[in-house]
């Protein structure tokens, strides 16, 4: 059973703030997020920031978000840390007029290893940029290509000891495994760099393919090979206790950190916290309605926003979220979100009784050993109403 002792609960009255920059070197062959590959030159990005402060006032009208207090705010992409210092600062200088925030609040960034230097993270502190999130990937070469991931190999093999010197405090890394090619080996070896400069947060989240991506297209014409799914479950069986002997401990599926450098935002998201999406493709949440901007920069650039939707029934949501956190969960605080749903309790009883779970009819937790299975165990539980089926 997970030893991780602390126990999640529900916090109402906080929210997180997602800002989409959606501008890339080269976009990858694997990703879905909604990116755009405009090289390394200089882009025009003074249009896109002025829709975001547009944005900023349209939601402000629709729903009262000053009323929360903001606990995170996180700039994701797309590279973020391509983003201009002025258009940020700017930006940055209208959240903080419009909105509360709580004492340690989280500010955290995207960064892509090429832009990882002493000058911009000086600047990013400045800006109160507090936590950075690198998307390493690989420190393969051939892993990366393979990807199509840009990369320059000099900065990659920088990277950590650039953020080990703590200029801006907090700081994480994302791998990716189960690429064609990529061994056990390579893998560890991944992991092993990473924690020779003393990682504090590590997110390692397998490969997938996922529709309309390149990647996608190419398994399915048979040009590349599929996500290799044998070494994926190997590593779901054998990551958590890996590292946990380091010092990282699991506390959602694909994440890993020492006690007290948890990604606040991602936990935000998987508690069902409110949260404020801005930008392209960016999605919103405020605790019982969501909205979603369009995935495409010219229709977004025109005003046309995502409007708020209310939704029947947040139990989907909230297996498909809460559920993927490895520490334990005080449910009765959630309860909002599954209280009506027949079968629930009984079924998390079976599943204590077969030792797939800790459960004491107020607090659950994932058995660690089960952890391969998790998507089907989610399955059984969205099953209980037929609605989703």
């Amino acid at each position: 059973m997970n030893q991780n002792s602390e126990i999640v609960f529900y916090e109402s009255g906080k929210m997180g703030i997602y800002i989409h920059f959606p501008y890339c070197i080269q976009k990858c062959s694997y990703c879905d997020f909604y990116s755009i590959g405009v090289g390394k030159n200089f882009f025009q990005q003074e249009e896109y920031f002025q829709t975001l402060h547009i944005e900023i006032e349209q939601r402000l009208k629709e729903f009262p978000w000053e009323n929360f207090l903001v606990s995170s705010v996180f700039l994701g992409g797309g590279t973020p840390s391509l983003a201009s210092f002025p258009h940020l600062h700017k930006l940055f200088k209208t959240i903080r007029e419009y909105f509360s925030f709580t004492m340690d609040c989280e500010w955290t960034m995207e960064a892509n290893p090429e832009d990882i230097n002493f000058e911009n993270l000086e600047k990013w502190k400045d800006l109160g940029i507090n936590r950075i999130s690198v998307g390493v990937q690989s420190f393969h070469p051939k892993v990366l290509e393979f990807l199509g991931r840009y990369h320059d190999k000099d900065k990659y093999f920088q990277v950590l000891e650039l953020l080990s010197k703590k200029i801006i405090s907090r700081y994480g890394i994302d791998l990716i495994y189960g690429i064609p090619n990529q061994t056990i080996e390579m893998f560890y070896e991944d992991i092993n760099r990473a924690l020779s400069h003393n990682l504090e947060h590590l997110s390692c989240y397998a490969l997938t393919l996922e529709k309309g991506t390149e990647y996608s297209r190419k398994v399915y014409q048979k040009e590349n090979p599929p996500p290799n799914e044998e070494l994926q479950t190997y590593i779901l069986k054998t990551l958590p206790s890996y590292l946990s002997k380091k010092g990282l401990a699991i506390y959602e599926v694909s994440n890993f950190a020492k006690l007290g450098n948890e990604c606040k935002h991602n936990l935000q998201y998987w508690k069902m916290l409110p949260y404020l999406g801005l930008g392209v493709s960016a999605h919103g949440f405020t605790g019982n309605a969501r909205y979603a901007n369009p995935r495409s920069l010219q229709v977004y650039m025109k005003q046309n926003f995502g409007f708020l939707k209310q939704e029947n029934s947040l139990y989907l949501d909230f297996l498909l979220c809460t559920f993927r956190i490895m520490k334990k969960i005080n449910l009765q605080s959630f309860e909002s979100f599954w209280i009506d749903i027949d079968g629930f309790e009984s079924k998390l009883e079976s599943w204590s009784k077969k030792e797939i779970c800790f459960w004491d009819k107020e607090n659950f937790q994932w058995n660690l050993d089960y952890i391969h299975l998790l998507d089907s165990y989610i399955y059984e539980l969205a099953d209980l109403d037929s609605k989703f089926l």
